[in-house]
């Protein structure tokens, strides 16, 4: 068992290292992409938040954090789009 479990890190090792070759004249745009993704993850986590607070703000009746919170779901579509 010990060998096969030797032998299967070790193909995955070379898979790696053949994907990485691969990708290295693209690895700014890989990098760019990665970064990107980074920026737009918390606003696509906001957008049910903000929904939520809607909802909530809806069922008291409080017109000015229902009006609040459309802008930001809006800002964060935006952003994340």
């Amino acid at each position: 068992s010990g060998r096969y479990e030797e032998a299967d890190k070790a193909g995955k090792r070379s898979n790696i290292n053949r994907l990485m070759k691969r990708t290295r004249p693209q690895a700014w745009y890989l990098a760019a992409g990665c970064a990107v993704l980074l920026v737009r993850l918390p606003f696509s986590l906001a957008m049910p938040h903000f929904v939520s607070e809607v909802i909530g703000a809806l069922l008291k009746k409080d017109a000015e954090t229902v009006r609040f919170n459309v802008v930001c779901f809006a800002v964060s579509g935006c952003v994340d789009s």
